[in-house]
């Protein structure tokens, strides 16, 4: 049903203006979070996810989506990015995404979060290593803050090539995600918006 618009005798448009009373759309666009992630195996998105359920716990609108996915980020706030380490560097699905986008990345706040399996032992070096993973995004973007979380290893799902690779710098198979510590950085987060 069209909306019904009121004139006075002189022609002025008397509908409410019902934006100027309620500005539900500012809010929202206010605090809406966007967290995309790239993955090779599905550890990485599950961190996407778990970031996502907990920003929404705190009343926060977030929504996660793979990299690949996501050709415009103009509808958010803060948008968050993230992805596994592979060879020294994030995946391509990662990188790629933050150059379709990096005029409108460069006006938004923007977090990086990185996961790889060095960071199981969190120090100053295996930080390092890892904030230069995501390479030329990096470089591109200031991000706001960025989060260096363990990962996740099964040799029964990598590929062979993964495999060698994985054996080849003795990287340790097992679960070395740590949610609490994934948890305190994504609720620091809300401080951006």
């Amino acid at each position: 049903m069209p909306c019904q618009s009121y004139s006075s005798s002189s022609g002025e448009n008397l509908r409410p203006n019902i934006y100027s009373v309620i500005n539900p759309i500012e809010e929202i666009m206010n605090g809406r979070i966007l967290i995309a992630c790239a993955t090779k195996y599905g550890s990485t998105y599950k961190i996407a996810e778990f970031m996502g359920d907990e920003l929404k716990k705190t009343g926060l609108s977030a929504d996660v989506y793979a990299a690949e996915d996501v050709n415009d980020v103009s509808a958010y706030n803060l948008i968050v990015i993230g992805s596994p380490v592979y060879a020294g560097k994030w995946l391509p699905d990662a990188t790629n995404m933050v150059q379709r986008n990096l005029a409108v990345l460069k006006g938004k706040r923007v977090a990086f979060f990185t996961a790889g399996i060095s960071m199981k032992d969190d120090t100053p070096e295996n930080r390092e290593k890892l904030k230069e993973a995501s390479g030329e995004a990096g470089r591109e973007i200031n991000p706001v803050s960025e989060g260096f979380f363990a990962g996740k290893i099964t040799y029964r799902e990598l590929s062979f090539l993964h495999k060698i690779m994985i054996k080849a710098v003795k990287a340790p198979e097992g679960d070395f995600r740590d949610w609490k510590k994934i948890r305190e950085w994504t609720l620091s987060l809300a401080e951006y918006l």
